[in-house]
């Protein structure tokens, strides 16, 4: 400030209760002949701000690189606004293209119906629900889908966090097959063991009709 320039410059100050952030404006003074005699300088405590900034960086760092499918989605209307990469990789869109679709252009035709009442419950008090989803190629996903409502500016934001859920369908319609075949192998091996016992009943009885002793005892 000293050599005639304005300069910002921010610097922080440790304390009791943390850091405190700071950013300081300074001025040259100069007397009625234009010659330098001071600096004036203003300081804010941007404390918040810094704070704020560091909040949305982390959390761009998990939006980015979050495995689940994260959409930033309008209340009125359903557009999307922002996708992460992995809405980008699981759906198979562009962000161009998929920014350009409504939710409903998302979901299967035999979800449509719930897509009102998804949005409400998110609205209301946030909603966790399982629906079906289309890929870019038309193949379907099960999902299983957390949702809340926040503001941005004066609009509401629907923020979907959506779980690919298809391994899992998958690993409970085997264990499902798996638990058919056990019931029906263990029914055939107690009717089995039903027929046997009747059948060395019948054996014994003909052995009796024939003055013979039976061979088996019950």
């Amino acid at each position: 400030a000293l050599s005639g320039e304005h300069v910002i410059y921010d610097w922080s100050l440790g304390g009791p209760q943390g850091m405190r952030y700071f950013l300081t404006s300074l001025s040259p003074i100069r007397d009625f002949n234009g010659k330098i005699v001071g600096a004036v300088g203003v300081g804010r405590d941007v404390t918040s701000r810094k704070e704020a900034e560091e909040l949305l960086k982390r959390y761009q760092i998990f939006f980015e690189n979050a495995a689940d499918i994260v959409l930033f989605v309008r209340f009125d209307g359903g557009q999307i606004i922002d996708a992460n990469n992995a809405a980008l990789q699981i759906f198979g869109f562009t962000r161009e293209e998929l920014l350009s679709l409504s939710m409903n252009q998302l979901r299967a035709p035999e979800t449509l119906k719930d897509v009102t009442e998804d949005f409400k419950q998110s609205l209301l008090k946030g909603a966790s629900y399982e629906t079906v989803y289309l890929r870019k190629d038309g193949r379907k996903f099960p999902a299983e889908v957390s949702a809340r409502s926040t503001v941005i500016g004066n609009e509401t934001i629907i923020v979907s966090i959506i779980r690919d859920i298809s391994a899992r369908r998958q690993s409970q319609e085997v264990l499902k097959n798996k638990m058919d075949e056990i019931t029906k192998l263990n029914t055939f091996m107690i009717g089995r063991e039903k027929r046997i016992i009747e059948l060395k009943k019948e054996v014994d009885e003909v052995l009796r009709g024939a003055g013979k002793p039976p061979r088996y005892k019950a």
